[in-house]
């Protein structure tokens, strides 16, 4: 069976032809019915309406995988899975409990979350001979199977990933004329959206996937739902204007990203659902990840898919991290400006529940900050702390020009100390090991507090803050990327659509956290 399903997608690609439409809808299903574990088919009408085609081309890929040995049919019943098919056959027909089914689905795994990104190299075989304890001619069965399912190819004696006709950094293709090229539409309640997309939080979604789409010669326009400025009038604007530009785009037309806040979209859904119907992937960035509902199960489009930013899993990360390296107490310093934003308020919620869980748990230490220093010098973000130290210094020695370095270096100290005792509460009387700042701008600040007030860092106290800003980059602070770069790509390979994207069976592909460390998080201090 496995073989037979091979042979047939090995046929079409040696063609240059596509499959038709109910072979794709088959492969479609056949992978849907693996990640759901189902035992029985939906009804021939709900399943038509969530794959967005007729009934006559549904009962055709439901007879494909009657002949491939996945499901029965029965007249008047309904249709069931094969319990073999689902024990012991995965999509593409590979076992799992072989060494090389083991290692072709995590390789396969590793391109789907863009761990493994299109035009890479792979590591050498002999990296997976000594990694996996595999023999040399299991890792090279395991290429020429992802080189079958178009997921690598080889370029002399380097394996990349990608099918053959993706070019490498190294390869420029030539470049087709733009009127050939195709096209994704970007939609936003209004033009304000597409300047959010390329503000400091998104920008690395933003860069990546625009970067990725420039890189394999896909081009985007852009619409708005409406139009508020004379200068958003040159972009198409509400539904009639969308749908003429994709009938204008025609065979070109890749799908749509959405970029929208929720409440900025009231009608979210019914954008979705009509977009969904041109049969391309609708894809929706939630910014800020309060969409939890709104996914396949409420468009009932297999073609749709939610982008998140995933903060729970930032925090578990930045606390793992924390444990591992002994810290029992961590000090979160609540900064008086953010503490009722909500981004501020969900981050807080999150920790105080994740800190439970681990065993011995991290006890929290809040402290609020209203002192006077941020309040004056905010408006330097980053370099509020360095300003506030540069105005101390001028000031002493306009009081005492011959003053010692030493004596102004106690001096500084001292000034810091008592202008900031929410800090100095939490390193000496609260006990805390660590601190975990809620933003980058915030974090850099308290590291040069805690330098110039004579805090070892991280001897004596650890500081690890979230986001990971290029720009800001220059600061040694570690911490916490919130993996916006990744979603952008992973956004862009499914319009690309050249290699499988990992998303769960609603559609919702959420970012991953990365830890980044420059050198502030060390072991727990003693005493």
């Amino acid at each position: 069976m496995a073989r037979k399903t091979a042979s047939n997608s090995d046929a079409a690609r040696s063609t240059g032809l596509s499959p038709p439409l109910y072979a794709r809808i088959a492969e479609r299903l056949r992978e849907d019915i693996l990640k759901a574990n189902r035992e029985t088919l939906p009804p021939l009408a709900s399943l038509c309406g969530r794959y967005s085609v007729a009934l006559r081309t549904m009962l055709k890929a439901i007879s494909v995988l009657k002949e491939q040995g996945v499901v029965q049919v029965a007249q008047g019943k309904k249709t069931l899975v094969n319990r073999e098919f689902l024990q012991e056959i995965p999509p593409g027909g590979i076992r799992r409990d072989t060494s090389s089914g083991k290692l072709y689905h995590k390789i396969r795994a590793a391109i789907a979350d863009g761990t493994y990104k299109a035009g890479q190299s792979l590591p050498k075989l002999k990296f997976y001979v000594i990694e996996e304890r595999v023999t040399d001619a299991t890792v090279c069965e395991v290429f020429r199977m992802l080189e079958r399912d178009g997921l690598v190819h080889k370029e002399g004696r380097r394996w990349f990933v990608g099918p053959s006709k993706q070019a490498t950094q190294s390869h420029k293709p030539s470049i087709a004329p733009s009127s050939a090229r195709p096209a994704v539409l970007i939609l936003a309640p209004d033009i304000r959206l597409w300047n959010t997309l390329h503000g400091e939080e998104l920008r690395p979604f933003a860069w990546q996937f625009l970067d990725e789409l420039r890189r394999h010669q896909l081009l985007f326009e852009f619409a708005q739902v409406r139009c508020l400025s004379v200068v958003a009038r040159e972009f198409p604007e509400g539904r009639g204007d969308v749908l003429n530009l994709i009938n204008r785009l025609g065979e070109r037309y890749r799908g749509t990203l959405i970029i929208s806040y929720l409440e900025n979209l009231p009608d979210l859904d019914e954008w979705c659902k009509w977009l969904c119907q041109f049969g391309k992937p609708v894809v929706w960035l939630d910014f800020d990840n309060k969409g939890q509902n709104v996914d396949r199960r409420l468009m009932r489009r297999s073609n749709f898919f939610r982008l998140f930013h995933h903060d729970r899993a930032a925090v578990v990360t930045a606390l793992q991290e924390l444990h591992s390296r002994g810290h029992r107490v961590v000090g979160i310093p609540a900064f008086g400006m953010f503490r009722d934003f909500e981004w501020h308020v969900n981050r807080t919620r999150i920790l105080k529940q994740e800190a439970m869980k681990l065993s011995p748990e991290i006890r929290l230490e809040f402290a609020d900050q209203d002192e006077k220093l941020w309040h004056e010098w905010f408006e330097h973000n980053e370099r509020a702390t360095l300003m506030y130290i540069d105005h101390v210094q001028s000031e002493l020695k306009k009081r005492q020009a011959d003053i010692s370095p030493g004596a102004l270096e106690r001096a500084i100290r001292t000034k810091l100390r008592d202008s900031v005792p929410s800090l100095v509460s939490l390193i000496e009387r609260k006990g805390s090991t660590a601190i975990l700042s809620m933003n980058q701008h915030i974090g850099i600040n308290f590291f040069y507090w805690l330098r110039h007030a004579g805090v070892r860092v991280p001897a004596d106290i650890s500081l690890v803050s979230f986001d990971n800003y290029p720009h800001l980059s220059l600061h040694p602070i570690s911490v916490v990327d919130l993996g916006m770069h990744n979603l952008g790509y992973l956004g862009a390979h499914i319009f690309i659509d050249d290699i499988p994207v990992k998303a769960d069976r609603w559609g919702n592909i959420a970012s991953t956290p990365e830890f980044i460390d420059r050198g502030t998080l060390g072991a727990a201090r003693r005493g």
